[in-house]
């Protein structure tokens, strides 16, 4: 959780089970940022009394997180590690350092379901989840 006291200084919250250093704290403080980053007010948890209020919890945990995954894993590094010969979800988290969950939801994301054309290459995602992509270095100067 993120919030800004009267003070105007803004501070979150992590459990103390999530070790600092280990990629669910880096994925946390990561989302905690999207927060701040990305929603108006604080972010302390609420209860929802209506459908409506979820709804605006939803979209914010959705913003929160897809900043954090943008910013963890950039898509010329996911080009990078595709190229690299990388196939498996697992592979990916490590390479990155996040949680396999938050690999899955950046290639779940437009910008990476969308790069590139030319030979095609797949990645497992899940058990039954494969998701197909196109060469990733077509027009990468790097």
């Amino acid at each position: 959780m993120n919030h800004s006291g009267n003070s105007g200084i803004a501070w979150v919250g992590i459990a103390k089970h999530i070790h600092d250093g280990s990629c669910l704290f880096r994925c946390v403080l990561a989302e905690e940022l999207g927060h701040h980053y990305t929603s108006t007010g604080n972010s302390l948890p609420v209860k929802c009394s209506s459908y409506r209020q979820k709804m605006n919890i939803s979209r914010s945990e959705y913003q929160a997180r897809k900043w954090a995954a943008l910013e963890l894993i950039p898509l010329n590094m996911i080009k990078k590690a595709l190229a690299s010969g990388i196939t498996e979800v697992w592979e990916l988290a490590e390479e990155f350092g996040v949680t396999e969950d938050v690999a899955r939801f950046r290639m779940r994301l437009p910008d990476v379901q969308g790069a590139g054309l030319g030979v095609k290459r797949q990645i497992t995602i899940g058990s039954n989840d494969k998701l197909i992509f196109y060469d990733l270095s077509f027009g990468t100067t790097d």
